[in-house]
C-alpha cells in the first residue's frame, strides 16, 4: 500500500468504518519520510514535523519512530511531541508573544527556541542565559523581496543590530510560506536566508519552515522534494565554504509529510435538487472537517467509494456537479462542489482525500457534531 494520491485502495476500509471517519495510513507516513530524508545528499538535515498539522498521538509516534523531529509554537504540542518520544535536542518551540512563564518552562528544558521580535529576545535573556534562535521575516530578505509582507519574524537589520549588542542569535528560522507547489516559489525565502546567514557569526543552525504543498486539485503540480533537496544541500555546502563549523539544517516541510497520508470518508444522508442544483448532504460536516470551509479555493479531491453496492459499476459512466454538504442547518457547511455520479443514493459512501493534515487537527465544537471514528492501517 502507498498514499492516497491514487496509489492506495482505501475503498475496502472506507466501506466498512463508522462514519464519519479519518483513516491514516502508518506505512504511508513513514515512506513520505523517507521520501523527504533522501531527497538530501547533505547529512547534517533534520527533518521536523509541524504538529499543528495533526497532533494524533499515534502519527506523533510513527514520526518520532522515524527520527523526525517537531515543530511546535505551544507547550500542549511540546509535552505531546516529547509524549510520542521524541527528543527535546529535536523540538523546536517557534511562537509568536510568548508568555513569561512559558519562557520560564522553555528555559528549563534542552528544546531550541526562536524568538519572533527584539523585544521577546530581551525577555528570554532576562529569565535564561541559555542560547536562542531568531525567526526572519521572510519577505523582507533580499532575495525574498517579492513574497507578500507577513507579521512574522524580525527585519534583517534588527537582526544584525543584535551582533552589535553581543547578543547573537545560534540559529535563523524563516517561515518561507504554505503549501508551495513549484520549487522555484519557496526559493526566493531559502536563498535569501542562506545568504543573510554568512553575516552571521556563531551560527549552529537554519531552520526552513513551512512550504511543500499537495496537489490538491489532481493538476500535476507536484513538489519536486529532489531538486529541492539538491538546490538546499548545495546551499549549505557553499555556505560552509565560508565556516568553521558546518551548519545544521532543520527542515519542516509543512502538510506535505503527513497530508496525502489520510482521508475523510463520510456517508450520503440525503440527495435533494433545489431550483436546477443537486445537493448531497452527508453525515459530515465542516465542523468536523473544516478545511473546506477555511480554504475553499482549494478544495479536496472527492470521488465515491468503489463498489460500495452490489452490481453497480466502479465508474459510472455519467457524472454531473453538486454541492456536497453537511447535515447541519449552517448555511456554510458545505464541503465541495464537485462533479460526482448520477446514480449516487442514499447510503453510498464518499472521500475526501489528502485529509491527513490541517483537517481534525482544526475541528471544533460549533455545530455541536460528534467527533469522528479515527483509523490506522498498517501493511
Amino acid at each position: 500500500m502507498s498514499d492516497s494520491n491514487n496509489t492506495r485502495d482505501w475503498d475496502n476500509f472506507a466501506a466498512s468504518v463508522a462514519t464519519p471517519a479519518y483513516l491514516y495510513s502508518f506505512q504511508s507516513i513513514r515512506d513520505k519520510i523517507l521520501e523527504i530524508q533522501s531527497a538530501f545528499s547533505y547529512r547534517a538535515v533534520t527533518v521536523l514535523f509541524a504538529t499543528m498539522a495533526n497532533d494524533t498521538p499515534e502519527v506523533l509516534k510513527t514520526v518520532s519512530s522515524m527520527g523526525v523531529g517537531a515543530c511546535v509554537n505551544s507547550w500542549r504540542h511540546l509535552t505531546a511531541a516529547r509524549l510520542a518520544g521524541i527528543p527535546e535536542e529535536m523540538i523546536h518551540f517557534t511562537a509568536s508573544g510568548v508568555r513569561r512563564d512559558d519562557m520560564e518552562r522553555l528555559a528549563s528544558t534542552s528544546v531550541t527556541v526562536n524568538l519572533d521580535s527584539l523585544a521577546q529576545i530581551d525577555a528570554w535573556l532576562t529569565l535564561s542565559g541559555r542560547p536562542f534562535g531568531v525567526r526572519v521575516n521572510s519577505s523582507l530578505l533580499r532575495q525574498a523581496s517579492q513574497l507578500p509582507v507577513d507579521r512574522l519574524g524580525v527585519a534583517p537589520n534588527e537582526v544584525l543590530s543584535l551582533i552589535d549588542r553581543k547578543r547573537c542569535p545560534t540559529g535563523l528560522h524563516v517561515y518561507a510560506g504554505t503549501n508551495f507547489c513549484r520549487v522555484q516559489d519557496i526559493l526566493p525565502a531559502i536563498d535569501g536566508l542562506f545568504e543573510f546567514a554568512s553575516n552571521i557569526p556563531g551560527l549552529t543552525y537554519l531552520n526552513l519552515g513551512g512550504g511543500v504543498g499537495i496537489d490538491y486539485k489532481r493538476n500535476g503540480t507536484e513538489f519536486n522534494l529532489s531538486e529541492f533537496g539538491s538546490h538546499v544541500s548545495a546551499s549549505a555546502a557553499d555556505l560552509n565554504a565560508k565556516r568553521d563549523q558546518p551548519i545544521n539544517i532543520f527542515f519542516e516541510p509543512g502538510r506535505s509529510l503527513i497530508g496525502g497520508m489520510g482521508v475523510f470518508v463520510t456517508e450520503v444522508t440525503d440527495i435533494k435538487f433545489l431550483n436546477g442544483t443537486r445537493y448531497v448532504t452527508v453525515d459530515g460536516s465542516i465542523a468536523v472537517f473544516p478545511r473546506p470551509f477555511h480554504n475553499p479555493d482549494c478544495p479536496h479531491f472527492v470521488r465515491p467509494v468503489r463498489k460500495i453496492v452490489a452490481g453497480r459499476t466502479d465508474k459510472p459512466s455519467v457524472w454531473s456537479e453538486c454541492y456536497v454538504v453537511g447535515r447541519t442547518t449552517f448555511s456554510r457547511d458545505i464541503l465541495a462542489k464537485c462533479s460526482l455520479p448520477q446514480n449516487l443514493a442514499t447510503g453510498d459512501r464518499l472521500i475526501f482525500e489528502d485529509g491527513g493534515a490541517y483537517c481534525e487537527s482544526m475541528m471544533s465544537q460549533f455545530l455541536g457534531q460528534e467527533p469522528p471514528a479515527r483509523c490506522f492501517i498498517d501493511s
